[in-house]
């Protein structure tokens, strides 16, 4: 998890975490990423739901 949240700060050129030794909190570029990602963790999860048994992995 660590290695894609990583690569995705990275893609977006902007850390989404201020990383303080165990500490970890959301960036204001986090903060606004948190809904639009839940809503498409979401989608994904209805999809799935729906897909046909052929197209799960």
């Amino acid at each position: 998890m660590r290695a894609t949240i990583r690569s995705l700060e990275k893609d977006l050129g902007t850390p989404l975490f201020h990383r303080t030794g165990r500490r970890v909190v959301l960036t204001e570029a986090g903060r606004a990423l948190i809904a639009p990602a839940r809503q498409a963790g979401c989608a994904a999860w209805r999809w799935r739901g729906r897909a046909s048994p052929r197209l799960r992995a």
